[in-house]
């Protein structure tokens, strides 16, 4: 719509533009503000495509078999994949907060109270990433917390378990050349 605005030099078809991305603007920011009074119906459809319908009169008026009112939205022609995509992020942020609340009970039972708080803030904080996947929108997965079994060990420090141990023989034949000693 821009590129058509600026390529015409006909005045009544920009001051047409301009009304016709006036309201497109206007239906966004009642779209992000929630309002639901808005008439999607009135905004003249972009060339090319077919008019534009409100979601939530289409989902009252359409009852399928199962009565899932998701499944009778109009669905673009490349929304399958997305979809799936969707989805599957749903899932593993369902997972993960499931993992983080069960983790928080055993560490409640177990004693320590201030593990079991950290567990349930890392919950909470994720019903708003759970509320925008499920919008469709975008999540940062690397803000997702740390499952609880990786967050108990730290692999970034070195594993002792207190009992000698000999180095691999190709590692000692390396240390027997530099310090002159023997480790066997």
């Amino acid at each position: 719509m821009e590129k058509l605005k600026e390529i015409t030099n006909d005045d009544s078809k920009k001051r047409r533009y301009n009304r016709i991305l006036t309201r497109y603007d206007e239906g966004l920011r009642a779209c992000e503000h929630g309002v639901t009074s808005f008439e999607f119906e009135e905004l003249v459809p972009p060339p090319g495509y077919p008019p534009l319908t409100d979601r939530s009169k289409l989902s009252k008026n359409v009852k399928l078999s199962n009565n899932d009112p998701k499944t009778s939205l109009a669905k673009p022609s490349s929304g399958h994949p997305i979809k799936n995509k969707t989805e599957a992020i749903v899932e593993l942020l369902t997972k993960r907060q499931d993992e983080l609340k069960q983790a928080a009970k055993a560490a409640k039972q177990s004693g320590n109270i201030e593990l079991a708080k950290m567990y349930i803030r890392s919950v909470l904080g994720m019903n708003q990433m759970i509320q925008a996947a499920e919008a469709g929108l975008p999540i940062d997965l690397t803000q997702l917390p740390r499952p609880p079994a990786l967050t108990d060990s730290n692999p970034s420090r070195p594993i002792l378990s207190g009992l000698k141990c000999d180095p691999p023989v190709k590692y000692a034949v390396a240390f027997n050349s530099l310090s002159g000693k023997s480790f066997q």
